[in-house]
C-alpha cells in the first residue's frame, strides 16, 4: 500500500481530575504511508502531544478493519485488544460473504451495470 493516502482517525476516553468520563477526538489526518511502523508511530505521537505530566496510566485499544498492516499496527501499540470496525465487518458481510456468492443477485447486479 505504498503511495496510498488513508485516513487515520483517533478518538481517546479518558477520566478527567473531577472524575467525569471524557471523549475527544485526537486527530483525523491523512499518512501518505499505511504501513504497521507509519501508523503506530503516528498514533505515539498524535497521544504523546496529549498527554501530560499528570496522566497516572494508559489502556491502549484499537478499533480497525483487521487488515494485516492495522493487527500489526495493534500490536506494535502493544494494544489490550481490538474490535473489528462495525462499518468494515458489514462491508465484508455484504461483498465478500454475500453478493460475491450468491449467483441471483451477481446476475442482477450484471444486468443492471448493463442498464447504466
Amino acid at each position: 500500500m505504498g503511495g496510498q493516502i488513508v485516513t487515520v482517525s483517533l478518538r481517546i476516553g479518558y477520566i478527567s481530575s473531577k472524575w467525569e468520563y471524557q471523549v475527544v477526538t485526537l486527530s483525523c489526518k491523512m499518512l501518505q504511508d499505511h504501513s504497521a511502523v507509519n501508523i503506530s508511530k503516528h498514533v505515539h505521537k498524535e497521544i504523546d502531544g496529549f498527554v501530560d505530566g499528570g496522566v497516572k496510566s494508559i489502556r491502549l485499544f484499537t478499533t480497525h478493519d483487521a487488515a494485516v498492516n492495522m493487527v500489526k499496527a495493534s500490536q506494535l501499540l502493544q494494544s489490550e485488544g481490538f474490535v473489528h470496525c462495525l462499518a468494515h465487518a458489514l462491508h465484508l458481510l455484504l461483498v465478500t460473504d454475500g453478493l460475491n456468492k450468491c449467483a441471483d443477485i451477481q446476475a442482477l447486479l450484471d444486468r443492471c451495470s448493463n442498464i447504466v
